[in-house]
């Protein structure tokens, strides 16, 4: 199960160790995720098992809203202006970036708070007041990357990643750079593949990208970020090296 999964278990059942501990309480839960991934099919399912327990009794409700459609700030307004008119009193959202900010700012405004499992923020986030970020921050896991690195010896790696077009992952990739610099390591080459999404044919466009990485001299690639749409691609071509 992914860590953003679990968030959502813990999440609710700290909720509900508050519920039971005082009956007269009535908690209006919203929530926002995005199913075209498959870690936000496994969300979903989180969500749904949670609003068997919730909305068992009248005194616990939840909410789920389907933004099916990613980078899609105009269903992120609904969806959050439809929890907030249903009268949900914090909103939980695993939608991405920029869209958790669309959510914040309505939020900000009908003073509920939005929690976000959102991974990598832009670089220039605004300051959202009820904004809570409840993502495990990217800084362990390169910290455990260059630590990798430091163990085989590797003095210079080639990183592949995929762009989310928002500026956080370029915020890791640098942070990355910095630890493998600590380690007495460096990158040589990096390969910023644009989102799969938005490519007419991902697999020439991988195979492309690959192929330019093979005439650098080193032979480690670190893959930072990948979407499964980009690893369905990438390790086939990676595959028929060998």
């Amino acid at each position: 199960m992914k860590p953003s999964t679990c968030l959502l278990f813990l999440f609710f059942s700290c909720c509900s160790y508050l519920l039971l501990s005082s009956r007269a309480l009535t908690l209006h839960i919203g929530a926002t995720v995005n199913t075209n991934s498959r870690i936000g099919r496994e969300q979903k399912i989180a969500f749904e098992i949670a609003a068997q327990q919730f909305n068992s009794t009248s005194t616990r409700l939840l909410h789920v809203s389907d933004s099916g459609s990613s980078s899609n700030h105009l269903r992120s307004i609904s969806d959050a202006k439809n929890l907030i008119n249903w009268g949900a009193e914090v909103i939980v959202s695993t939608v991405p970036w920029p869209e958790v900010d669309t959510v914040a700012v309505l939020g900000s405004q009908a003073k509920i708070p939005v929690l976000s499992l959102a991974a990598n923020p832009p670089l220039a986030l605004a300051r959202r007041p009820f904004l809570v970020r409840l993502s495990y921050p990217d800084s362990g896991q390169v910290q455990c990357l260059a630590d990798l690195v430091k163990s085989y010896n590797w003095r210079r790696v080639i990183v592949l990643y995929e762009d989310d077009a928002y500026g956080g992952i370029s915020a890791t990739i640098a942070l990355f750079s910095n630890y493998l610099q600590d380690v007495g390591s460096e990158i040589a080459y990096s390969v910023a593949f644009p989102p799969m999404d938005s490519l007419p044919d991902p697999k020439a466009a991988v195979r492309q990208e690959l192929d330019r990485a093979r005439r650098q001299l080193p032979k480690v690639y670190i893959i930072v970020h990948a979407s499964s749409l980009l690893t369905v691609h990438l390790f086939p071509e990676a595959k028929n090296w060998a």
